[in-house]
């Protein structure tokens, strides 16, 4: 998904979906979430709560599903 496929689907989706395309998009890199987060007009601390309670996991739990998913495709 380039960048322009990116924002598309972050600004036609709710808070906690637009989190789920950041965390999928920038996993490995924790500023860059940040600065994405940033351009949506929301903290990382905000939108841990709302992505808590969409998916009723934390961030960071998330986070490391992901990362681990990205290593295992690695392999």
């Amino acid at each position: 998904m380039d960048d322009h496929e990116m924002w598309q689907a972050v600004q036609t989706c709710d808070p906690a979906e637009a989190s789920e395309v950041v965390f999928d998009n920038y996993f490995s890199d924790r500023q860059e979430i940040n600065q994405q987060l940033k351009e949506l007009g929301v903290t990382r601390k905000q939108m841990s709560l709302v992505f808590k309670r969409y998916y009723d996991m934390k961030t960071a739990e998330y986070l490391i599903q992901v990362r681990i998913a990205a290593a295992k495709q690695t392999l």
